[in-house]
Order: C-alpha cells, then sequence, then structure tokens
C-alpha cells in the first residue's frame, strides 16, 4: 500500500481529535492507517503491513521496508508536526533484520526545525537515530531501541544546518546533547515528518522490519502496533486498474493483470477510449478541431463553441476593468485575462510582447492563451497587444459597445472581434494598434441580469507608448 505524504497529511487531519491525548496502543492496518503512510522516497522501494517475523513485539504484525541499493522507503506520520524535542519523554521502537549488511538497520528519523520559535520554517533537514551507533544489530531477531538513553556516544545525526555542525554523521549525538544545543528545536510544524527509513542509500539493499513504535509527549504515551490485513476490503487503493486483495504474508496486493484493457474513466474530458494499461488508466487524446489547446470536449462542457479558435473555456480573472453599474453586480459582467491591467504600457505588458514565451504548451507572453510548442509560436506582430476577455455566466449578457479610439481619431468599432459574447465563455481579441499613436483607448460595455438587477457594465483600457 503506498499513500503519498499529502495523503498522510490528509489521514492526520481525518484522526479523531484526541488522538494524541490517548495513552493507548493504536493498531495500524491496511484497513485504518491511522495516520501513517508509505513513500518511496527514492526508486526502489517497497513497504508494507504483513505477518510476522517470527514473533512481533506486539500483535502478529509488522510493517516491511524493503529497498534496492538506491531505493529509500520511508513509514511515516504527520500527526507530531510541531512537537518540541524538550516534550518528548520515550520515544523507542523495535526493529528485524532480514538481510541487509550488518550495520543496517531500520531507521527512526524526524523532519527538524532547530527553533520551533522563531520565523524561519524552511526545510533544515532531518535527525536521525542509527542503532549501530553503540549497539550490535542481528539478523533474524527482533531487537527494542531506547533512543532518548544518555548511555554512550550517541546515535542522533543531523543531515543539514545547522545540526549538523554539532552532530555530524560521523560524530553522532545523544538526546540530551541535542536538547543542550537547540532548546527550542521540534518537529517541523510545517508538515513535519516521524518516520522509519530503510536506505541511504544502502548498497547491496535492504530487507526488515518495525513494529512498536512508542512514542510519549508531555506524560501521554502512544504505542503503534503495526499488523497486516485480514481482508481484501482493507486493501482497496481506489485504483480501478488493479485487482485488490490481502494476503497476510506479503501484505496488500494490487495485481493490475486482471483489470488489463479494462474500461475506465482518467477524469480527464479531453482523452477518450480510456482503458486500464499497467494499472493505471490511459486514454487517448481527443479531437481539438479549432488548435486552440482545448479539446472539443472541455469546450463543449464549458458551453463554447470548439470551432472558434479564438473562444475558449473561462480564464482567470486578473481584473475586472473601470465599472460603471446600474442596479448591482454589473463588475462581474465582464473581467479579462489580459492584458495585466486597465493601464498598458506597450513596451513592458506582456500581452503586447514581440518575442512570445510559451509555458507548458500555453503562450503567457505575446498571444496569451494560445497553445504552444515553442516561443516563437507565441510572437505578436510589432504594435499588436491582446486582449482576454471573460464573459459572466449570465444567460441575457449581451455586448453593446466595443470600440478603439486612437489619440487624433475618432473611435472605430471593433465589436465583431468581441463577438459572439457567449456567456460563460472567454474570447482572445488581438488589437492592431501600430506605432506612433501615442495613446489608444479601448472601451467595451456590456449588460445583462446580475442578482436579479438589470446591470450594466463599462471598461476602459488604456494603451500607452
Amino acid at each position: 500500500m503506498k499513500i503519498g505524504l499529502a495523503s498522510i497529511a490528509a489521514l492526520v487531519a481525518a484522526l479523531p481529535l484526541g488522538m494524541r491525548a490517548q495513552a493507548a496502543v493504536v493498531v495500524v492496518s491496511p484497513g485504518d492507517m491511522q495516520g501513517w503512510g508509505f513513500v518511496e522516497e527514492v526508486a526502489t522501494g517497497t513497504g508494507t503491513l504483513t505477518l510476522g517475523p517470527a514473533v512481533p513485539p506486539l500483535g502478529t504484525g509488522s510493517a516491511r521496508l524493503t529497498v534496492d541499493s538506491t531505493g529509500r522507503e520511508i513509514l511515516g506520520t504527520q500527526a507530531y508536526a510541531g512537537t518540541a524535542l524538550a516534550d518528548i519523554d520515550v520515544l523507542t521502537y523495535s526493529t528485524y533484520r532480514s538481510s541487509g549488511s550488518a550495520a543496517l538497520a531500520i531507521s527512526l528519523q524526524l523532519d527538524i526545525d532547530y527553533d520551533l520559535t522563531d520565523s524561519n520554517t524552511a526545510w533544515q533537514g532531518r535527525l536521525i537515530y542509527e542503532p549501530y551507533y553503540t549497539n550490535t544489530v542481528l539478523t533474524g531477531v527482533w531487537q527494542s531501541w531506547d533512543t532518548l538513553t544518555p548511555a554512550g556516544t550517541g546515535n542522533w545525526w543531523a543531515s543539514g544546518a545547522p545540526g549538523n555542525s554539532v552532530c555530524p554523521i560521523n560524530n553522532p549525538c545523544t538526546w540530551n546533547e541535542l536538547l543542550a544545543n537547540f532548546p527550542n528545536a521540534g518537529i517541523r510544524a510545517n508538515g513535519g515528518v516521524l518516520q522509519l527509513k530503510a536506505g541511504g542509500p544502502w548498497s547491496g539493499g535492504f530487507d526488515g522490519n518495525a513494529d512498536a513504535l512508542e512514542i510519549g509527549v508531555s506524560g501521554v504515551t502512544t504505542t503503534y502496533d503495526f499488523e497486516p490485513c485480514q481482508a481484501d476490503s482493507e486493501c482497496d487503493d481506489g485504483n480501478t486498474c488493479t485487482a485488490d486483495s490481502c494476503d497476510p504474508m506479503s501484505g496488500c496486493i494490487h495485481d493490475p493483470a486482471p483489470r488489463e484493457g479494462m474500461a475506465c474513466t482518467d477524469g480527464n474530458p479531453c482523452t477518450e477510449a480510456d482503458a486500464c494499461s499497467g494499472g493505471t488508466c490511459v486514454g487517448t487524446i481527443a479531437a481539438d478541431d479549432d488548435g486552440d489547446g482545448y479539446c472539443n470536449a472541455q469546450e463543449q462542457q464549458a458551453g463554447c463553441d470548439p470551432a472558434d479558435p479564438n473562444e475558449i473555456p473561462p480564464q482567470s480573472a486578473v481584473f475586472s476593468g473601470s465599472t460603471r453599474l446600474t442596479g448591482g453586480g454589473g463588475e462581474i459582467l465582464l473581467t479579462y485575462h489580459a492584458p495585466s491591467s486597465r493601464h498598458v504600457s506597450v513596451t513592458s505588458e506582456p500581452a503586447c510582447a514581440a518575442a512570445g514565451t510559451c509555458s507548458s504548451g500555453i503562450c503567457t507572453a505575446g498571444k496569451i492563451g494560445n497553445a504552444c510548442s515553442a516561443n516563437t509560436d507565441c510572437d505578436q506582430p510589432a504594435g499588436t497587444c491582446r486582449v482576454i476577455v471573460n464573459y459572466a455566466a449570465i444567460s441575457d449578457l449581451a455586448l453593446v459597445e466595443a470600440s478603439l479610439k486612437k489619440r487624433g481619431m475618432p473611435p472605430a468599432d471593433v465589436s465583431g472581434s468581441f463577438l459572439p459574447a457567449t456567456p460563460g465563455c472567454s474570447r482572445k481579441v488581438d488589437i492592431p494598434l501600430g506605432t506612433g499613436f501615442g495613446r489608444a483607448r479601448l472601451k467595451l460595455k456590456a449588460t445583462g441580469t446580475a442578482n436579479g438587477h438589470p446591470a450594466r457594465d463599462r471598461d476602459r483600457i488604456v494603451f500607452t507608448e
């Protein structure tokens, strides 16, 4: 069972209030991970809850972590994010090594903030406990580790500054030394993870288990008992392209073979003939008749014309123009994705850039909103600026005026470029300003019913050289 860090956060949020205050044994199983999750930090690693091996410290099962020579696998929880190290009064766990070099055992790691009281919340690395510094790690035997013991030279080392100058990997610290040097340190508040980890990388790979992780905070102790699945229903990974089943010895099995070729839905309106392939729902890219970067289905879903390359699904509103209202709510009739404001300097405005920018298949400068594969696809002709107007999803919306006035010239009707004004869609319009115009004003006016009242929206965009 694989659960990403974002999912771990969601699992923690779903825990009953007061879970942290229970002095109890908490059973972690595939059917209820209790805020824990497996993460393959670096390929290739695996994590599962399984029976054994031998007789675990608690129950009948444990957490198994395996890695190859490059892999890194984590079983972690964010339930203790923001916990001060000084408040932790118990921190023990047990490990079992099936294979791996003589020094290796599953480590205990904390995402660390060396001062929870200051404003620095940036990533500061991890504190890492490895048993071999002061203990002999055996193969085929369950062993328990008390990470807070003051005996010996210490087992905690730091991966990042400033901790790695005090407790480097070649001279680790005891828990008391950590507290003496960093009295305000704690598990990082912003999503900090308490984790069991295999891999570093570890040459030759590793296969081992962990169980009975016990943590006490301010006198309240919780022990986590990792147990295998008991029924297929516990193993549902939410993926229709895998057949999920429970094998207590191997853990949850997610087999793609029985679902290969089965119809599925990938959630992307721009694919069709979706089918399972290798455990993933894969579709064929659907038609985009007008080549605007939005497939026909996506445009039809938004109520836009899939054959009109200048009409696209609604875009984000960057500004709302200059508005005069009658009744109320007129400001929502017309908003704009481009240019970046109603006062436009053509020499610096991205929507007027002769040298365009293509980012992730969409123009973000020049012909903003166009589909692209290279920056040159986005180049604007000299003296041209793009406007993308968003028409509100109001059934009786009507564009009643669109005019462009240059200095010393009468207003020119440009409404044809802004039509049709399809409610709920956006329209891309390139405004040819030329050179030497000095100052030009684009005026748009729309009417419609907003908030149950007749509304009128008058906007002006001013272009200057």
